[in-house]
């Protein structure tokens, strides 16, 4: 039986008036999606402050 699965993906923008992304900014959202059953799977740099985060879970 093949597993089917949820996605979603999250941009990520630096927080305040900084003009980069920082490790922090980048946790906190991982450690929330951890704790809701999701998993990375795949980060897509978009520029130098923004990226985006791709994850999955099982239906």
């Amino acid at each position: 039986m093949s597993t089917h699965w949820t996605y979603k993906v999250i941009d990520v923008k630096p927080k305040g008036m900084r003009m980069m992304l920082n490790a922090e900014d980048v946790q906190d959202i991982l450690n929330q999606q951890g704790l809701q059953g999701w998993e990375l799977v795949n980060v897509v740099q978009l520029a130098m402050n923004r990226a985006s985060l791709y994850f999955k879970k099982p239906k």
